[in-house]
């Protein structure tokens, strides 16, 4: 699911979950999560659908902010 996509649902009023995951030693990915528990999937990259990686936590709350998610949740 593309930031794009993501903010299309937003807009929609599509209640939403995102997670941050620690993936491994300073790798970060996110996922979002339907309000009805349907997984749709990683936040990847439009033109090659690969799911993007951030370096920090910092990093991944002002890609979300970017797009419009003023709440999310990190798993350590």
């Amino acid at each position: 699911m593309t930031g794009a996509e993501i903010q299309k649902l937003i807009l929609n009023n599509e209640e939403l979950t995102i997670i941050a995951r620690h993936l491994h030693s300073n790798c970060y990915g996110v996922g979002v999560q339907h309000a009805n528990g349907d997984y749709a999937g990683p936040v990847t990259l439009p033109e090659n659908d690969q799911p993007l990686q951030f370096d920090s936590l910092d990093e991944v709350a002002s890609f979300l902010s970017q797009i419009g998610v003023k709440h999310f949740q990190v798993t350590i």
